[in-house]
């Protein structure tokens, strides 16, 4: 078992906004951000944040609870939410 993330982990947080992706760097990440693979791992997480189609928050849906929240920011384009289908 692998221990939490220690403070010279290479750690980035990837999301994206109305005004476009954002990217954080913490770590050894944020003291060096050329590392080498670290812009692929970027590129791939925001082609994969892609296919979430709530991933922004907006306009959810009136009257929705935290945990009906939570699952539908995870709605896939797909129709899934966490592999599981919707229908």
């Amino acid at each position: 078992m692998r221990p939490s993330a220690q403070p010279d982990d290479a750690l980035v947080l990837v999301y994206e906004t109305s005004h476009g992706f954002v990217v954080t760097y913490f770590g050894s990440a944020k003291a060096n951000p050329a590392l080498p693979g670290l812009d692929a791992a970027i590129a791939e997480a925001r082609a994969e944040l892609l296919h979430y189609i709530n991933r922004m928050g907006e306009n959810p849906p009136a009257g929705i609870t935290r945990p009906g929240l939570s699952l539908w920011l995870t709605e896939r384009d797909d129709e899934t939410v966490m592999g599981i289908p919707l229908k």
